[in-house]
């Protein structure tokens, strides 16, 4: 494989994975987004706004961030969102849990002074 040129190696990557890195995508337009946003305070160096922009992009793609748009979770048959970004089977669960944590048993506490239990 020595002599393969970009265009086969592009074309032998694509048979082995035709889907779309939707993680790249969505990374370079919230660095876009961020990016434009912030340039009024990075002045007028392109240096510092390109410098800034890789950063941005590496922590996005480092750190796995992902944006699941609610026109997304539409498209996918996922159940919508609240205002606070819960879904109703969420609140559940979580409810779920805290009103397990109230109802357990409490463990014995011994206070300072006191003498452990004989047995």
């Amino acid at each position: 494989m020595a002599d393969e040129t970009a265009t086969q190696a592009t074309a032998r990557m694509w048979e082995q994975d035709m889907r779309i890195d939707r993680r790249k995508r969505t990374a370079a337009a919230l660095t876009n987004l961020i990016s434009r946003e912030i340039a009024p305070f990075l002045g007028d160096e392109e240096r510092a706004r390109e410098y800034a922009a890789r950063a941005i992009y590496g922590i996005i793609m480092d750190q796995g961030l992902f944006v699941l748009t609610e026109q997304d979770r539409i498209d996918l048959g996922l159940p919508p969102r609240d205002d606070k970004g819960w879904t109703a089977d969420e609140i559940r669960a979580y409810e779920a849990h805290l009103s397990m944590l109230m109802t357990r048993p409490l463990p014995h506490l011994v206070m300072p002074n006191e003498k452990p239990a004989q047995r």
